[in-house]
């Protein structure tokens, strides 16, 4: 006996096909209003060969040039390289419980030290590549910032599961003040007028304090795998580094809005990211125990 397909029998198949038609369209329309994922593999702008064992860096100076900090099989060092085509300009020797580096206007470099129990910031002269004096801390620094008065450092240190904020001072080598922060903080921003602090915790929030209270004044929900926090340097833009190392993105978060504006790819194995001094690039550090680079991308794309 013959199948045969009628008109009829063919009524249902079509009113399913048009109805999955519209969803698609729908979806597409109303997704578009939300943040923006860029393309899965992301073009840099530039490239720039790093050295192997890279952890972190610096917002690139005026001249062009970044602060890489090196920490490989145990042994540390800061190199000093130009943005434009990798040459180190400068190397310094550190402690191979170094974890953070940033630096300050005046053109002092601060390094976090993390140990097991203890820590310190390690300051260096950017002339000539010295070191000019340190501030031990009462545990491990998980994050260090310059506060943009070119006075003072910000560490983040955990104290046997209580987390806080050193500010120690590159002039006089103390401990200005101490400011708690909530449990599991992973990494800190400094508003450029110094009167807040950006905190990420584990769980994903962004906890925002008031420096001269101490107090939490509010929060805002980020993404969970939350590694790292940037600033814009006007302050108008957070960046939130996220993922497993291998599998990276950067959230895009507009403050004043304390909204998601954008979902940045990044390349694997970024280790950190520092937005550039006019904002419109943001650099990714990447680093194995193989191999390192510098990628600049663009913050808009």
């Amino acid at each position: 006996m013959r199948n045969f397909i009628t008109r009829k029998s063919l009524i249902p198949g079509v009113i399913v096909l048009i109805v999955a038609i519209v969803i698609v369209v729908v979806v597409m329309t109303v997704g578009g209003s939300g943040p923006k994922l860029a393309a899965t593999n992301p073009k840099p702008l530039s490239v720039v060969a790093g050295p192997a064992g890279l952890i972190g860096g610096t917002t690139p100076d005026t001249a062009g040039r970044s602060w890489v900090l090196v920490n490989l099989r145990g042994k540390a060092n800061l190199q000093y390289i130009d943005m434009a085509n990798g040459a180190v300009d400068g190397a310094v020797p550190l402690s191979n419980e170094s974890r953070s580096v940033a630096t300050a206007t005046g053109g002092v470099v601060g390094v976090g030290l993390s140990g097991n129990s203890t820590g310190a910031v390690e300051f260096f002269s950017s002339q000539g590549f010295h070191g000019i004096g340190s501030v031990a801390l009462p545990g491990p620094v998980l994050d260090l910032v310059a506060g943009s008065n070119g006075e003072s450092f910000y560490a983040l240190v955990d104290a046997n599961g209580d987390d806080s904020v050193s500010i120690v001072s590159d002039r006089t080598f103390r401990i200005l003040g101490t400011i708690p922060l909530p449990s599991a903080t992973l990494s800190i921003a400094v508003s450029p007028d110094l009167s807040s602090i950006y905190s990420l915790q584990a769980n994903g929030r962004i906890s925002i304090a008031d420096i001269q209270t101490g107090q939490v004044i509010e929060s805002l929900p980020s993404a969970a795998g939350g590694r790292q926090l940037a600033l814009s340097v006007d302050g108008s833009t957070l960046y939130v580094l996220k993922g497993s190392v291998g599998d990276d993105n950067v959230s895009v978060i507009n403050v004043a809005t304390q909204s998601t504006v954008a979902v940045l790819p990044a390349p694997a194995y970024c280790r950190w990211i520092a937005p550039s001094l006019d904002g419109t690039q943001l650099v990714d550090f990447v680093g194995t125990s193989t191999y390192g680079n510098l990628q600049n991308f663009a913050t808009h794309r």
